[in-house]
């Protein structure tokens, strides 16, 4: 839901006459300041690049690996189509992104998961994490354009290949 505030001037011409004689005139400026609320639904396309920088612990338990990760990740967001956030005369409202020519945003995210394996034999390990990411901070954006941080809550599932096996 967008909210806003919009301002409508009008002029208005205030004549005092007597008979036909104009004794007296002057221009008034009247601003109507009004709330709009317009309902906004869009379906973004967002294209990222993303670099991690994880670190890990991990223990085995029988055929089973538990363990840790935590990490930083440099994100480049680039709004392709959908809804964005724009400076307007009142206040933020939401834009078309193709109006906004290709928004980019560089940003640190922070990522934090648990990791479940489950070794299938010496070299091979299958993989289940649940992870949670959120953006930290904006590094750089392209003219100071409002943006957002990301959150998500997701499953990144893996094979894994040992080339040298734990004996």
């Amino acid at each position: 839901m967008d909210r806003f505030t919009t301002r409508q001037d009008s002029l208005v011409t205030f004549v005092v006459t007597f008979n036909s004689q104009v004794l007296s005139s002057y221009t008034d400026t009247v601003s109507i300041l009004s709330d709009v609320q317009e309902r906004v639904a869009a379906v973004n396309r967002v294209a990222s690049l993303r670099i991690p920088f994880e670190l890990g612990w991990h223990t085995p338990y029988r055929r089973f690996r538990f363990g840790a990760r935590t990490g930083l990740a440099m994100e480049l967001n680039t709004i392709r189509s959908g809804a964005t956030l724009a400076y307007v005369n009142g206040g933020i409202r939401s834009e078309r992104a193709e109006d906004a020519h290709n928004r980019r945003t560089l940003i640190v995210a922070g990522t934090l998961a648990a990791d479940l394996g489950y070794t299938i034999n010496e070299r091979w390990v299958l993989w289940a994490s649940p992870s949670y990411t959120t953006g930290l901070v904006a590094v750089a954006q392209t003219n100071e354009h409002p943006f957002t941080l990301p959150q998500r809550m997701g499953v990144r599932i893996r094979l894994g290949y040992n080339f040298k096996p734990a004996r």
